[in-house]
């Protein structure tokens, strides 16, 4: 597989304003310069494996994805679990943190 920084970038770009997050706040939560977070974001510069893995994390996204690899929801064996992941994904990020919240609970319980 040939590795294309533009469709990193693009999808770098696509879920970092999907969550609302700044060039500034993704950097800071990865460890890295904002600057950097901009030449990945715009193709010209390839993230390492491990800032991948990282982005990845923040973003919520597997490094596949990010690397251009399928749909976002092709981490999914079930389709129950991907409908869900996708009613999820729309919520709001204090409903999100509800469902979080009962899943912790029902683990522990």
């Amino acid at each position: 597989m040939e590795i294309n920084q533009e469709v990193i970038g693009t999808r770098i770009r696509s879920k970092r304003s999907e969550r609302g997050l700044s060039q500034k706040a993704l950097a800071e939560a990865v460890g890295i310069s904002p600057p950097a977070i901009n030449r990945f974001e715009k193709g010209i510069k390839t993230p390492s494996i491990d800032t991948l893995a990282k982005l990845a994390k923040v973003l919520g996204v597997s490094t596949d994805f990010l690397l251009g690899s399928g749909a976002e929801d092709d981490i999914f064996v079930d389709d129950e679990v991907k409908e869900a992941f996708k009613d999820f994904k729309q919520l709001s990020h204090e409903n999100r943190q509800h469902i979080m919240q009962n899943i912790h609970f029902l683990k522990t319980r």
